[in-house]
């Protein structure tokens, strides 16, 4: 095989240069920042929504003691460009105000947006648009600055126009939050398609037969194992046994990315057992690369139907 020299001089392609950019920012600081990647404990768990229209932008967060509004309209230089970037650019300046204020020090902010090119774009952490891809560095470099975990979660458009966010940034302080409503209720990444549904679990049970068995969390680690019981052996130790089942995992969008941790482990132990999957849409970027490579067929139930 024919080894070519290397050339002592390349062309780069315009693209380094912002890269460079990027990371002359991130190692502006004369100490290493702390990354946060899974807390013990939280000084601040902050919530809010974002949205963007073609005339004005909104934004409402909620602290631990009260809410914040942010109501504006776009200037000129603004007219022309995407809803993905104005929808992105409110969250972005958004949050790097809030930072600046000291308002995010060392805190999780869950950030909800109706737009899944700008989760898309975060989880990936990169971008074909040259404007797109500097919101991403800001955004993490806010998250640097602070010290805390921001997450960002495409929600419906119908659930940003209950909460009250759609309003804001048109102008309009009258539904949802703004009106004095618990934003929690907005909120559901703690809930689970069992707990959103009431005609779930029957529907599940009348396809799959009432021999199904659903799992609570602390089943995550034993029965969805397929561990049905323990003995002593002729030694006096103890060992486990085992019985395959049809398992139903309704990990709620927060929690999800350890359920499916789990399940990887359990379907390459004991290959018997059927494993059926049922989580809600939402916070997608925790969870949503583990079931792909642990789900035979991913099928999507559009919430608008009842089952």
């Amino acid at each position: 095989m024919i080894q070519k020299k290397q050339p002592k001089r390349i062309k780069p392609v315009p693209r380094f240069y912002s890269c460079l950019k990027a990371l002359k920012l991130f190692f502006s600081s004369d100490s290493p920042p702390i990354v946060t990647h899974r807390s013990s404990n939280f000084h601040l768990l902050a919530y809010g929504f974002a949205d963007a229209s073609k005339g004005g932008f909104g934004a409402s967060i909620d602290y631990e003691t009260h809410s914040k509004f942010r109501v504006g309209v776009w200037g000129k230089d603004s007219e022309e460009e995407s809803s993905n970037f104005r929808e992105f650019c409110n969250i972005v300046e958004t949050i790097e105000n809030e930072v600046k204020l000291g308002n995010l020090k060392n805190s999780t902010l869950i950030m909800a947006t109706d737009n899944s090119t700008v989760e898309a774009a975060l989880y990936k952490g990169n971008s074909s648009s040259e404007k797109m891809f500097e919101l991403v560095i800001r955004f993490r470099h806010a998250e640097l600055q602070s010290g805390g975990r921001f997450l960002v979660t495409h929600v419906s458009g119908n659930r940003m126009k209950s909460q009250g966010t759609d309003g804001i940034s048109r102008g309009e302080m009258k539904e949802g939050v703004s009106v004095g409503e618990f934003m929690l209720k907005y909120c559901p990444w703690g809930k689970n398609a069992l707990e959103r549904s009431s005609y779930l679990k029957t529907w599940i049970t009348d396809t799959f037969g009432d021999n199904v068995e659903f799992l609570k969390p602390e089943d995550w680690y034993r029965r969805g194992h397929d561990h049905y019981s323990k003995f002593k052996d002729e030694n006096g130790f103890w060992r486990i046994k085992t019985k395959p089942g049809t398992f139903i995992w309704t990990p709620p969008p927060a929690a999800a990315d350890s359920a499916f941790e789990e399940l990887r482990k359990a379907r390459l132990k004991r290959q018997q057992s059927t494993h059926i999957i049922l989580v809600p849409r939402l916070m997608t970027t925790l969870w949503l690369k583990q079931l792909i490579k642990t789900a035979d067929i991913l099928i999507y139930l559009p919430n608008q139907y009842k089952c």
